[in-house]
This record gives structure tokens, sequence and C-alpha cells, in this order.
């Protein structure tokens, strides 16, 4: 398959810094009383391992990362460090020693996190977000709008991690989305009647957010912070675009509200036999001469070197799943804000392990396999947003908008379940059935048999890629195979000629690749009503159908 081309949130509203043995870091006001998760039994402890410590510098950050066994966030007698466990400061990762010691050098601006083992649980914020990081800011942010970092002081004599014993999952689930950037108060509002609850519902072991968790006003964040909790599971959050301080001036500060108020913006941790890579690749460049945000898609060496570090420190034969807000490789384009510039190497650091890449930012969806230095084609998956076409488009029987996204899919998320280092993926629309995995695009409702003639039939599998298989039927006739192609969204088109007031000026239908496309029937250019079925296989084995009633007039 051909290789894609070469290139080109703590705040004082929530801490998510470990408590301390002697003197506990502050909590602050919890934004959603939730109650607790019941802590689970401890399992035997684990063998001990060597110690692994890195020499001592002038500023090294020293703690123990201990088993909580009673779920209070504070290492109380009796609880023992856990050995083994990585902990990390975005640069270099260590092993605890046999009896959970760590230490590791630190600069101000870096973020000190432990990563989660896959037999181990963190303590949630009341809004589900884990608390595992500890960010060295001595002086704080420079006066940013939105309050950015509070001085962190000098470092605490130990920096303690509590990890809240478990059990290994052999098979979890995930709820995956990108962007649900709300303007207001109003999108606040659209989020938590047409998300909230269906993604509860689910029964996830967690959800990842791809970024643009907020569309620009940062102010939003604890009203945001109240839907998360609501959620029941933890979320873990991916920094986009949107999710910055502007008013930073440059690449050093720009996440800072966003990592005080969930903590590291890049790390990582295992579930099950996967281990999750959260990176950060969005570039800040700055205010342009427009007053614009300028950004590009780029990791850069320093957060290279940082998952080199991960990687050697995980077996080879576990599935890496890496989280990203901007594509690796936007299909369509090297426009270098919708394509990570350093891919080639992020691919090379892989090597040949079994890899699937998650992504938002475009607000659209599709799947490509993309080519390697070594190993199988890895898996690039560019997800559902929760906003589509960013709350526009007329509005449903609930007052929200159908916000179909600009590739003719429903607003939604995905779905995916791991088994060992297996996984199968499934799209669910909001407001629809989980079944509803496609739809017939054209011809819809009443058409005139003219306007079929030398026309394709379209159909839209909203999870669709180059390893789906489609085929269509018109009422008893056989069953046709479909051609995928790449075009843009009939249903797309003619919802923004119907209420182009709805949508904002800039909006278009974008040509996309989970089209398929076959010429109209003669069964089906004959006046009458008809009903068109479609089936499809999907790349994983499984069958979909959906269907569709056209009436042809004369």
């Amino acid at each position: 398959m051909p290789r894609a081309p070469r290139a080109p949130w703590i705040s004082p509203l929530l801490l998510v810094i470990p408590l301390l043995v002697a003197a506990p870091l502050p909590w602050a006001v919890p934004v959603v009383p939730i109650p607790a998760a019941p802590t689970p039994s401890a399992p035997a402890p684990a063998a001990p391992t060597p110690v692994v410590l890195t020499p001592v510098a002038a500023d090294t950050a020293r703690g123990v990362v201990f088993q909580d066994l009673n779920g209070n966030g504070v290492r109380d007698p009796g609880e023992p460090g856990v050995p083994g466990v990585l902990v990390s400061n975005q640069d270099q990762v260590v092993r605890t020693d046999g009896e959970g010691r760590f230490a590791l050098p630190v600069e101000p601006g870096q973020v000190v996190y432990v990563h989660k083992p896959a037999d181990h649980h963190l303590p949630l914020s009341p809004a589900g977000t884990p608390r595992f990081s500890y960010i060295h800011e001595p002086e704080g942010s420079p006066d940013l709008r939105f309050g950015g970092v509070e001085p962190s002081g000098p470092l605490p004599a130990s920096l303690d991690f509590p990890l809240i014993p478990g059990e290994r999952a052999q098979s979890f689930t995930v709820a995956v989305y990108g962007d649900p950037q709300p303007r207001d108060r109003r999108e606040l509002d659209f989020i938590r009647d047409d998300a909230v609850a269906r993604i509860a519902s689910t029964g996830a072991d967690f959800a990842m957010v791809l970024g643009d968790v907020m569309y620009d006003d940062l102010s939003l964040l604890p009203d945001y912070l109240g839907l998360t909790g609501a959620m029941g599971m933890p979320v873990w959050h991916v920094v986009g675009n949107h999710d910055l301080d502007f008013d930073a001036g440059d690449n050093r500060h720009a996440r800072d509200t966003f990592r005080s108020v969930f903590g590291a913006n890049r790390y990582s941790f295992e579930h099950g036999d996967v281990l999750f890579l959260v990176l950060d690749n969005v570039d800040y460049q700055g205010l342009g001469e427009n007053g614009r945000p300028r950004y590009r898609g780029y990791l850069g060496e320093d957060q290279l070197r940082w998952i080199g570090n991960v990687l050697a420190q995980v077996p080879p034969d576990r599935l890496v799943v890496l989280a990203t807000h901007i594509p690796l490789w936007a299909w369509g384009g090297e426009t270098e804000n919708v394509n990570t510039a350093d891919r080639e190497e992020l691919l090379e650091l892989l090597g040949d392990r079994p890899a699937l890449v998650v992504t938002g930012h475009l607000h659209m969806t599709y799947h490509h396999w993309l080519e390697r230095p070594r190993g199988e084609p890895v898996h690039h998956l560019v997800t559902a947003t929760l906003s589509g076409t960013w709350w526009s488009g007329p509005e449903d029987h609930r007052g929200i908008p159908v916000t179909m996204q600009r590739d003719g899919n429903p607003n939604g998320f995905h779905l995916i379940t791991f088994q060992g280092t297996d996984y199968v993926e499934r799209y669910q629309g909001l407001g629809l059935p989980s079944e509803h995995q496609l739809q017939v695009e054209f011809p819809w409702g009443r058409v005139a048999a003219g306007e079929l003639e030398g026309e394709d039939v379209v159909v839209n599998v909203f999870s669709g890629g180059e390893r789906h298989r489609v085929q269509l039927q018109v009422g008893a006739g056989p069953w046709i195979d479909m051609e995928n192609f790449t075009g843009p969204s009939p249903a797309f088109e003619a919802l923004l000629t119907r209420a182009p007031d709805t949508f904002g000026a800039n909006i278009r239908a974008i040509p996309t690749n989970h089209l398929w496309r076959a010429p109209v029937p003669e069964a089906l250019r004959q006046p009458g009503v008809h009903r068109i079925r479609v089936r499809a296989v999907d790349a994983y084995g499984r069958s979909h159908a959906g269907e569709s009633v056209v009436e042809v007039t004369p």
C-alpha cells in the first residue's frame, strides 16, 4: 500500500499532583461531588526489581510510588511502595526500586508523571480526570488570561504517587472521540444533552478525548468538568490547538492552563496488553499578523526521545496506541497544520510493534494504513467529533443542531474493544441506534427518472475504509458489488443547500474516502417506489446492513 507522502488541563480548581507523605499538597474544592469508586483488594506483592535511578542532579525529584490500599490518596502506615513502576519527566524514564522509590532530574516546565501499570488504577478527580502528575513550574505562568499554572515553588521533599491495586484486564473498551469544542455555555448544553449520557451508557472502561476540548475560551473548563464527571469513568485528554493559551506568545507556556486542569500534556500508561502513548503534536508559533494563532503538527526531538525511552521499557509484543490531536497524515493534502511533519521519525521508532493511531482535528472520519520501514502498515484512524461541524446545522426536536460532519457522517464517537493485542472498532452516531453504520445518500426521497440517467447509487459507510466490502440490491434483484471512491458527501451537500444559513460561510463538503458507488440499476430507473438494501463487511469481518426507500417519478 502506498506510503503516506513525506512532509511535508493543575489549576486552583483541580489539582492533579499526587499527595505527599509528610505534607500533602492541597486539593481543590471538588467540581462535581460524585462518589469514589470502590477500592479493589490488593494483589500479592510484586517481586522486587533492580534499582534504576538517575544520577543526582541540581534539581532532582525524589519520591515513592505506593499502593493506596484505602484509596485516600495519602501514604498511610502499612501501604507499601510499588517496585518496577515507570516514572518519567517527559524525557527520561526510570523504574522504581524494590521499595517503590524513584529519582529524576527535573527542569522548570517539565511534568513528572507516574506511568499507570496494567494491574493498577489511578485516583480520579470528581471530574474523572486521572491524578497522576506533578507540574514543576517554580515561578508559575506569566500573566495569562485563563490563569495558567500557579507557582509550584521548590520541589517537595518527597513527591509521592498513589496507585490503587487492581487486576490486569483481559479485555476492555474505550470510547474515543475528538473535538467537543464548545464555544459557549449553550454548546456545553449540547454536549450534555447529546453526548454525555450516550457515552456513559456504553459501559466503556474509560474515554479518550482527542483534543480541542474547548474552542479557545478556556473559562468554560470548570463547567465542562462537571459533564465529564457525570460520565462515571476515567477520562483522558489530549491537548488540541484550540486548548492553548494564545497570549503565552510561544510554545513554552502555551498549554499551561490545560496542564493546570488535566495534568501532563504528554504521558503514557498501560491497560490490559496495550501501551497508550498520549502525544502533544501541536507546535504553537504565536499569533500571526492577522491576529490568528499559528501552529503546525510537529513532535520535536525531545518528544521523540521520550517516546523512544518509553518504548524501550515496554515489551515489544504490546499493542501501542498513539493518541494525537493533529493527524500524522491528513489524506488529501500536506498542509502543515493538518499533518505531523516528523511522522516518519515516529514510525521508525515504532519498529515492527503492532500499532494503532487515533486522532481528531479534522471534523471528519477516515481510516488509512500507513506504510513504515518495518512491520505491518499502521492503522491510522481520524475519529468522529462530538461537535460535528462545530455545532451547526438545523436544529432537531431537542433544539440541538444536527451538526452532520463535513463527510456526511453523524457527529459521534468510536468504541474500540481490545482483547489482548487485538481490537475491533465501531462507530456510534449520536441520536442513532448502534446498528446504524451506513446510509444510502443518493438517490434519496422522491426523484425524477431523468435525474438518474448516468448517475450512481452512493452509499456512505460511516467508519468505512479501504478494507471494507459493500454491495447493494434493488428490490428482489441481484446483489451488486460497489466501488470505493473519493468524493464529497451527497447528504452533506444536500443539507447545505436546504439550510445554508445554519452553517458558517466557509463550511463545505470535503471529499471523503468512505463512500461507495455503483451505476443506478435499470430497475431503479423505473417509475415506482423502490427498496434499496445495502450490506457491508468491515475490516474485522463483521457484517452491517442498511436500507432506504426511493420514489421515482416519470
